[in-house]
């Protein structure tokens, strides 16, 4: 069939025939199968290299905002505590939970003529309430136990707060220690059963204990008691005599830790335990000595000099735990809960203590005892104070 011209003046072009035009058709399918066959293997590498490089560059942002999710979370149950402190004082004339605060009855043995002596510390073994304390240190239970439905059980009730109380970036396992406690069994089924994560919240000993400066401690007043309130240290800091445990002896209530990030015990061997007893010689899973105390066990650094020998070097990593081991939280006697930088933990003595303590700087981290030698420079005092 003849074409013909296009009715366009000065044209050259003809329209094209129905066989050309299929022709054509045909050939730029082929062209096309052509190209996607042409993805060669240097091709692929380049586009594998470049995902791999977006993935390295991504990597880091995502591990770092998982980090900043898990100190988020840590902080909200910072605050859950602390206000519960606070609610718990406020129910008990100002008395907040700890061994010398609502706890003393359970440090109590009680004496009754021609009835023998009652020793109040046993009715926290076995089977009590869920707002019976583990140990005389215990503060979480009493708090918030009825709440969140702790179990009556001692040993059932320490896991529901190792494990269920847990910072998202506190993740060892921890395992019972000692065995002369008449529950002890508990404890064993428990650990067969689900284990024991490490206690992620520690309180500050010197807000709890008696201070030694006031001289002997008087008895619990309690009717027919014959104990007296456990006493603190001296040592880094002398507490101020006229201290109590009690919501309207806290001066700074904004400035005071109540509450930190915190794990004790890890030994050399680095297997984290915990202390069973229901009446530890120490501090036991709820209070410790705070970072300025050069041998404190919760954060004993790998150049302390102080403290047991014994202490994991990494045992810090426990408590100091968010921001690659530089960052933990705290949460005030206020409710408010911050940050701490390891270096304001580790040279700052000022948020650990009560005000109007003395600083005697035994056993004190170098960087504490700079820091205090700046305020005696200011205030000309020989042993300063603790404002």
């Amino acid at each position: 069939m003849e074409s013909r011209n296009l009715p366009v003046r000065f044209n050259l072009i003809r329209y094209k025939t129905g066989r050309q035009s299929q022709s054509i058709q045909q050939e730029r399918v082929l062209n096309m199968k052509r190209t996607k066959a042409a993805f060669t293997l240097v091709e692929l590498l380049v586009v594998i290299s470049v995902i791999a490089l977006l993935i390295g560059i991504l990597m880091p942002a995502i591990g770092s905002a998982r980090g900043a999710a898990r100190q988020i979370v840590g902080a909200s149950l910072h605050k859950q505590l602390a206000l519960g402190q606070n609610a718990h004082g406020y129910d008990n004339k100002g008395e907040y939970a700890g061994i010398n605060g609502t706890n003393k009855f359970y440090q109590t043995i009680i004496v009754t003529p021609g009835s023998g002596a009652t020793r109040n510390w046993d009715l926290m073994l076995g089977d009590s309430s869920p707002t019976t304390p583990v140990s005389w240190f215990d503060w979480i239970s009493p708090i918030i136990g009825a709440d969140r439905g702790f179990s009556s059980n001692r040993a059932e009730r320490t896991a529901q707060i190792f494990n269920e109380i847990a910072d998202p970036a506190a993740t060892s396992d921890a395992v019972p220690f000692g065995s002369n406690v008449a529950d002890i069994d508990d404890f064993d089924r428990v650990s067969e059963e689900r284990g024991f994560n490490q206690i992620s919240f520690l309180s500050p000993v010197s807000f709890h204990l008696w201070p030694t400066s006031g001289g002997a401690a008087p008895k619990i007043p309690i009717r027919g008691n014959r104990i007296r309130y456990k006493t603190g240290f001296s040592d880094p800091v002398d507490v101020a005599a006229t201290f109590r445990p009690n919501l309207d002896m806290i001066a700074r209530p904004s400035d005071k830790i109540l509450i930190a990030d915190g794990t004790r015990f890890l030994p050399t061997g680095n297997l984290l335990d915990f202390d069973t007893n229901h009446r530890p010689g120490d501090f036991g899973s709820f209070l410790t000595a705070t970072p300025i105390f050069s041998g404190a066990t919760a954060y004993r650094r790998p150049e302390s000099t102080g403290g047991s020998s014994q202490a994991s070097p990494d045992g810090y990593k426990l408590s100091i735990r968010h921001a690659n081991f530089t960052s933990m939280n705290i949460s005030h006697f206020d409710g408010s809960v911050t940050k701490l930088t390891i270096s304001e933990a580790y040279s700052n003595p000022i948020p650990w203590f009560p005000s109007e303590s003395k600083f005697t700087g035994q056993m004190a981290t170098q960087e504490s005892i700079d820091f205090m030698a700046k305020i005696t420079q200011d205030t000309g005092e020989s042993t300063p104070t603790i404002y």
